[in-house]
């Protein structure tokens, strides 16, 4: 009987202490290019542009993938499309 006690206690004060807890607002703000800035990039985004940034996606993927063929595939798409939506969107 003690034991159940004491368990319910412990638990009781687990659950007030868990739902005391302050929340903190930790999201990252992102400024993002306003639909102009977005537009006239799309319109002027050429060619050498993708090449740039697939030679730099296959260079990263080369040193991150380990002889793998798989992983660097992945990493090769993966990276571009990162590497693309970044340069592409956000002012930094």
């Amino acid at each position: 009987m003690p034991y159940i006690k004491i368990l319910f206690a412990s638990l009781l004060a687990m659950i007030l202490i868990a739902g005391c807890q302050s929340k903190e607002n930790n999201s990252l703000k992102i400024k993002m290019k306003s639909e102009a800035e977005q537009k006239e990039m799309l319109d002027t985004y050429t060619l050498d542009d993708y090449r740039k940034v697939f030679n730099h996606a296959i260079s990263e993927a080369d040193k991150l993938a380990g002889g793998d063929e798989q992983l660097r595939k992945w990493l090769i798409r993966t990276l571009a499309q990162e590497m693309y939506d970044e340069t592409k969107l956000t002012e930094e």
